[in-house]
């Protein structure tokens, strides 16, 4: 008769179960093989004794063996058998050797001690990666989930506490440096002392950002497009898959990615997908077509297949200013607007091409494009970069003849749009109307914004064209101040200020504005007010109360 695994009862259940074999163990062709940890089942014994458990086990077992201890290469090999079937297919996008050698020998090792171990990770790991296989680093998911199960208390608090383990060495809340040393010191003191150094430092390797709590590493915003692309736990994109074991509500998985780049084989079919986006609204309240955005932008060297680069780039150049929303627009100092997002996702896809193909590209995309804001910004940035290039900065995309036709059809399409009436409802109005003025005829934006403010309903609008939200932060805040800025200097290079800004001031309730229509000229009526008084609205204390 088998009895196994003593050891992990209780230990009075141990007592028991020893004093039931030693009173009926003796039965004619019976033998007993007792399984168990020697040194527990000793201690157990020994508890209710005054003898030794050690004599009363010696009483009890007459012929005792010890079973070798295994060694540490195969026990690691064993595991590695057991997870090389479990991950098989991954992709290699998924999967640096290096990287999980360092992982497991820092941080996952030192759990392994026996068997059961193996069997208690492989069996966890079975369960919950597949509910997020292909969507997640198979190294940070293995990593994350050795936490869980073996350290379930620092799990807890990585979850709880996400913006202090996801994220970039610069996105810190203001707190100094020794606020959070002392921060991840109090956790990490839970640790157990013999596992401490290498739970550490594996941390570090799956969130980059507490190398500069730490040590002297530092890894600035830019790595975000890296980590998101590899699927990495430090993504904050991507940080809620490995803790939720699911895409969240609005999310963009490797399905949804797969979808776009299917719809893509026509230009019909990726209008469709991104314009789908713009109507489903994430837990955040940014809308889907923002985190579209930003995972298409991990797809450009390797997702996007050459053909088509052109595909996008056309409908981008067409349907980029629908993408423009105001739930996505710069949420916090350090973040971008969507049309940031379309310009550089553009931009890249251009550089995949030689200087030919994407000068077809881009002129050809701005004469059938629709998407003027996006153009705007696109066209303005590049001719920005190429006079940096003419003073020995960088290199480039386009030449300076490229430059001169793409500005050109720039012109000719506004010009086009500017009679079909539906410029005055372009969301990034201003930002065109200045472009206009700089690269047209003199005096024809001028002269169509004469023609729209004609009206009270055309001024309003036009005006309110030009509204910013502004973000400040002052020493010592933990967070910014986001103030409604409406300078009259800004709309000056079309109209007279001084004539209509009585008129702003006088215009009745009959305009249909909103409420923010009405915030909006109500600011620029006071810093006009700013500006009669001999002061400058730009000031950082020109709105402060005296």
């Amino acid at each position: 008769m088998l009895v196994d695994d003593i050891d992990r009862l209780t230990p009075e259940d141990i007592r028991q179960l020893f004093k039931v074999i030693k009173a009926l163990a003796d039965f004619l062709n019976v033998a007993y093989l007792l399984a168990f940890d020697r040194a527990m089942a000793v201690k157990a014994l020994s508890d209710d004794r005054s003898t030794s458990g050690q004599v009363y086990l010696e009483k009890i077992v007459q012929v005792p063996f010890e079973l070798p201890a295994i060694d540490r290469t195969s026990l690691r090999n064993a595991l590695f058998r057991r997870l090389d079937g479990l991950f098989e297919g991954t992709s290699s996008d998924l999967f640096d050797s290096t990287y999980w050698g360092n992982v497991y020998f820092e941080g996952i090792d030192p759990f392994i001690q026996v068997p059961r171990d193996i069997e208690r990770l492989v069996n966890t790991l079975a369960v919950t990666y597949a509910a997020v296989k292909g969507e997640v680093n198979v190294v940070d998911f293995v990593g994350i989930e050795v936490v869980r199960l073996f350290l379930p208390d620092v799990y807890s608090f990585i979850r709880s506490n996400p913006s202090d383990f996801a994220g970039h060495s610069d996105d810190v809340g203001g707190r100094a440096q020794q606020q959070l040393r002392t921060f991840h010191d109090s956790w990490l003191d839970h640790v157990p002392e013999d596992v401490r150094s290498g739970v550490r430092q594996m941390l570090v390797r799956l969130f980059p950002k507490l190398g500069s709590v730490w040590s002297n590493m530092s890894y600035g915003a830019h790595w975000e497009l890296e980590w998101r692309r590899d699927l990495r736990i430090c993504s904050p994109d991507i940080f809620p898959v490995y803790l939720r074991l699911a895409i969240p509500e609005g999310g963009i998985g490797k399905a949804d990615l797969s979808a776009v780049l299917k719809a893509a084989e026509t230009s019909d079919g990726l209008k469709q997908a991104l314009r789908a986006a713009t109507r489903i609204r994430r837990p955040d309240g940014t809308s889907k077509a923002r985190a579209l955005l930003d995972r298409l932008l991990d797809l450009v060297s390797s997702g996007i297949s050459d053909d088509q680069v052109a595909t996008f780039v056309s409908v981008l150049l067409q349907v980029g200013d629908e993408l423009l929303l105001p739930e996505d627009d710069h949420r916090g100092l350090f973040d971008i607007g969507n049309e940031m997002r379309v310009s550089r996702l553009v931009y890249r896809l251009l550089k995949r091409k030689d200087e030919a193909v994407r000068c077809e590209l881009l002129t050809e995309g701005i004469a059938k494009g629709e998407a003027l804001g996006t153009i705007a910004l696109l066209v303005g940035a590049l001719i920005q970069e190429l006079e940096r290039g003419a003073q020995g900065s960088g290199s480039p995309l386009i030449s300076a003849d490229c430059a001169k036709v793409a500005r050109r059809r720039f012109v000719e399409l506004l010009r086009v749009t500017s009679k079909e009436g539906t410029l005055l409802s372009n969301p990034r109005l201003s930002s065109v109307l200045y472009r206009w003025h700089e690269w047209g005829r003199e005096g024809e934006a001028r002269r169509w914004v004469a023609d729209v403010i004609a009206t009270d309903e055309g001024l309003a609008k036009f005006v309110c064209s030009f509204a910013q939200v502004t973000g400040s932060q002052a020493i010592g805040d933990s967070v910014g101040k986001r103030r409604l800025r409406l300078n009259p200097k800004w709309i000056e290079p079309f109209v007279d200020i001084d004539v209509v800004a009585p008129r702003i001031e006088n215009m009745g309730t009959t305009v249909p504005l909103g409420l923010d229509g009405r915030a909006q000229l109500t600011q620029f009526s006071q810093e006009y007010k700013l500006l009669k008084e001999g002061k400058n609205p730009d000031s950082p204390f020109a709105f402060e109360v005296e």
